[in-house]
């Protein structure tokens, strides 16, 4: 049971690892870096703050994920910001009305 328990812990930390390194490769892919990303997702609603910002990989398109909030808190944004052109679409908004 020992051995079974250590096994599945060392194949889950090399899946970790595999993962870790795809994304850095992945990310060295993209024409428009992170930073950049969240200037222009700031653009979207000035003043605001990025709260998280993932790169994305779905059907050969690599594109930003960005997630940006209101100074006030009370309207998040999230976008889509395409990693080679920088272009924004696919802007959801959540308003906060707590």
């Amino acid at each position: 049971m020992k051995q079974l328990f250590l096994g599945a812990i060392a194949m889950l930390l090399s899946v970790n690892i595999a993962y870790a390194d795809g994304g850095d490769k992945t990310e060295a892919e993209a024409k428009i870096k992170r930073e950049q990303a969240k200037e222009i997702a700031l653009k979207q609603l000035p003043g605001g703050t990025v709260v998280d910002c993932d790169l994305e990989k779905k059907k050969g398109k690599l594109y930003w994920e960005v997630e940006v909030k209101s100074s006030d808190g009370k309207v998040k944004k999230e976008m889509k910001v395409d990693a080679d052109s920088g272009e924004v679409s696919d802007i959801k908004e959540d308003n906060n009305d707590d």
